[in-house]
């Protein structure tokens, strides 16, 4: 079974060492879409993947997570 789960600021441990995996390896694919007239607002998203095994240290997590998926927005 594959699942999508959102990362949160609560899950502290986990959320710092993805943060930091994540500043320091080299993604595996990005991609920016920019939509200029939503909301009458600017908007880019850039979605960059990378292997979490170059970013997942705890044991618990190694097997369970394989894609990290980040997704920035600026309006």
């Amino acid at each position: 079974m594959d699942l999508i789960v959102q990362l949160k600021a609560n899950q502290k441990s986990m959320l710092r060492q993805v943060e930091t995996g994540c500043n320091a390896a080299i993604p595996a694919t990005t991609f920016q879409t920019v939509d200029p007239r939503r909301r009458n607002r600017h908007e880019t998203r850039t979605t960059t993947v990378f292997d979490a095994a170059d970013t997942i240290c705890a044991p618990e997590w190694r097997d369970a997570v394989t894609t990290i998926i980040r997704v920035e927005r600026v309006v």
